[in-house]
């Protein structure tokens, strides 16, 4: 037995619990904002961004095992999901802003970022072309499966959240960040859905 295995009722629990936590979290904050006027809850390193990144952190790591403990042969989808979801991190962590080195500041924000960032997917795409027609393939099913659909979704809300922060009304921000985590969420459903299951076989 692969002790990095999640069973099928494990997981089906998880989603439950995710989805229940979401709309108890989302009703609490609607509440300490709108009747409690709290924008400091939405605001950058606040309440709200920081859930995003516990939350981008756990779906880091569930895309990330597979890839270093489980024998298959979809590791690359994998690492990019993984790369992908760390870019979010840095996006939302915001290093330049904490006490940690400049080299470190200097690879997690900006274009210093951008760059390792284009340097990974690349190196991504590049080996994918090795066996171009086997990851064509690959990619297909998966879109074509049902984490397939919460792929395609998840980047409606990420876009939605760049609307509301465009937008000009009280309290836009807060659905800025409820529309990124909504997004997160599906990312994080994904995961889970393909932790332990060949992307090879349709779910």
């Amino acid at each position: 037995m692969n002790y990095y295995m999640i069973e099928n009722n494990t997981r089906n629990k998880l989603f439950i619990l995710v989805l229940s936590l979401f709309f108890i979290f989302f009703c609490w904050s609607f509440y300490v904002v709108f009747f409690l006027n709290n924008a400091s809850f939405y605001k950058e390193n606040g309440t709200l961004e920081n859930i995003q990144v516990l939350l981008l952190f756990a779906t880091f790591l569930i895309f990330l095992l597979p890839t270093l403990y489980q024998k298959r042969d979809d590791k690359l989808i994998f690492g990019f999901f993984s790369l992908l979801i760390f870019n979010f991190i840095l996006r939302e962590l915001d290093v330049e802003e904490f006490a940690i080195p400049k080299i470190l500041i200097l690879i997690g924000s900006g274009i210093g970022r951008k760059v390792i960032l284009a340097i990974g997917f690349v190196s991504l795409l590049l080996y994918a072309t090795f066996n171009f027609k086997y990851y064509t393939n690959l990619s297909k099913e998966l879109l074509q499966s049902k984490a397939g659909a919460l792929i395609v979704i998840s980047p409606i809300f990420l876009f939605l959240g760049g609307f509301f922060e465009e937008a000009q009304f009280q309290h836009n921000e807060y659905f800025e960040e409820i529309s990124e985590l909504i997004g997160y969420i599906l990312l994080f459903f994904v995961a889970l859905i393909f932790f332990n299951r060949s992307l090879g076989v349709r779910g």
